[in-house]
């Protein structure tokens, strides 16, 4: 059950993150860095989707079979993976959203 409770938890962190990213995008005028930073959320939804989808199959299985543990090998290395993958996806949405963040429009200009 720890290994679905803290994906659930990786999961909701990275929507909060998708969130706070999207205000900076959406402040930040259009550019190849606005246009990366928005890929980049599009994969921590798609990840976070992912994470939510495997931890509740799982979660179903062991209700079902009355297990508390990880049975499933492939379930567990299925989270793991989408967690990786959304980790990836945050360290590359961090830097891209420092760069956009230096592109804001301030009162009339572009930095």
């Amino acid at each position: 059950m720890d290994v679905i409770n803290a994906a659930k938890k990786i999961s909701e962190a990275g929507t909060k993150l998708d969130k706070l990213t999207r205000e900076i995008a959406d402040q930040c005028p259009e550019s190849s860095t606005k246009k990366d930073l928005l890929a980049y959320l599009q994969r921590i939804a798609l990840y976070c989707h992912q994470i939510q989808i495997t931890s509740k199959v799982k979660a179903d299985v062991q209700n079902i079979s009355g297990e508390l543990i990880v049975s499933g090998l492939d379930s567990a290395t299925s989270l793991i993976q989408a967690a990786k993958n959304l980790m990836n996806a945050v360290v590359y949405t961090v830097k891209y959203s420092y760069v956009a963040s230096t592109k804001y429009t301030r009162q009339g200009t572009v930095s």
